[in-house]
């Protein structure tokens, strides 16, 4: 945010004051300000720079987060590609958020912050029983955690009876493990990014059949 501040004209210091920008911030991530970072190094009219403001103070779900800054990173990428005019800025926010997909569903099944050590043991590399899903590490097994409570992540289903959500993260593997099943089918070992979450209060975290 400094980097902006220091980079702004007089006349642009009144567009976008310090509470401003904290603002945007708060709204739509470090994706806005590096938006509003670009149309300043690209010389856009003040009168740019008002419309793009408004459309990123626009009050957003708090679900819909990561799936905004997603849409304000196209708009960005089209401008330093010379795609779009610094005119064309803010209608291009509005048609992104309007006419992009849905909203990703949020999971409303609740967790503490931390993975339960104890329970996470039988899905871990090294300590899990023979035949179990795992990850390498707890510390794996937390930032599943971490991106569900964040809400960087895809819902695949919940059921909040049980305590229990599916979901899929980008960036963390685990090991689906099935083996010996009843019905006669192959046995499986295959790399996942899809993972089940169990328990409110003392959660841990399976990785589940990456076909889901």
């Amino acid at each position: 945010m400094a980097a902006i501040l220091d980079s702004l004209t007089k006349d642009q210091q009144t567009e976008l004051p310090q509470a401003t920008l904290s603002h945007i911030e708060k709204k739509s991530g470090t994706a806005g300000l590096r938006l509003i970072q670009v149309l300043v190094d690209q010389g856009a009219a003040n009168s740019v720079l008002k419309e793009v403001v408004k459309e990123l103070e626009k009050t957003r779900d708090k679900d819909d987060r990561v799936y905004w800054e997603r849409h304000v990173d196209k708009v960005t990428a089209k401008l330093e590609s010379k795609a779009l005019s610094h005119a064309e800025a803010g209608g291009a926010l509005r048609a992104e958020y309007d006419q992009g997909e849905e909203p990703q569903k949020r999971g409303t099944v609740s967790f503490v912050s931390k993975v339960s050590a104890q329970k996470q043991k039988r899905h871990l590399e090294g300590s899990a029983p023979d035949g179990k899903s795992y990850l390498r590490s707890l510390e794996e097994a937390q930032q599943v955690l971490d991106a569900y409570n964040s809400g960087n992540y895809e819902l695949i289903d919940e059921n909040p009876s049980q305590a229990t959500v599916r979901i899929r993260v980008a960036g963390i593997e685990g090991r689906y493990i099935n083996v010996g099943n009843p019905n006669g089918l192959p046995d499986l070992d295959l790399p996942t990014q899809n993972f089940m979450i169990q328990s409110s209060q003392s959660p841990k975290v399976v990785p589940i059949n990456p076909d889901l």
